[in-house]
């Protein structure tokens, strides 16, 4: 089986995480839509936040990507425009590469307030089935 990563951009997360928490959501999300998470791995973001890897079997097709890291609590900004640049033919998911700098999305724009209107759709069909968005948590309660 192949396991593809799904790149998650968590924006304004604090130290320290609700790993436990964020994980079993994830894979609940996931196994909805006949997938499993293999592995997780977090690393600070450069700008307050968490960037999360996501191994998944089986590789997921390449149209759902920005809606499943949109429900692992990917930033909206960043998965509207993943989903811009799959329709336009373009590699996806380059905010994380460190060899090339893209800002404000290579010249696509989105603004949150108004997503995209083919990824809106997927998000609301998933709702229907009872999926929602999992949250990643700064602050985890001790004890």
């Amino acid at each position: 089986m192949n396991a593809g990563v799904l790149l998650v951009d968590v924006d304004e997360v604090t130290l320290p995480l609700c790993r436990e928490e964020y994980e079993l959501a994830a894979r609940r999300v996931l196994e909805a839509f006949g997938y499993s998470a293999a592995g997780f791995v977090y690393r600070l973001s450069s700008s307050r936040g968490v960037h999360v890897a996501v191994w998944v079997e089986p590789e997921p097709e390449l149209q759902y990507v920005p809606l499943l890291q949109y429900l692992l609590g990917s930033d909206a900004r960043r998965e509207c425009i993943n989903y811009e640049r799959i329709r336009r033919g373009i590699d996806i998911n380059v905010l994380f590469s460190g060899r090339r700098r893209v800002s404000g999305g290579g010249g696509l724009k989105c603004r949150p307030e108004l997503m995209c209107p083919g990824l809106l759709r997927m998000i609301e069909l998933a709702g229907k089935i009872g999926v929602e968005r999992v949250e990643l948590r700064g602050g985890c309660a001790r004890g």
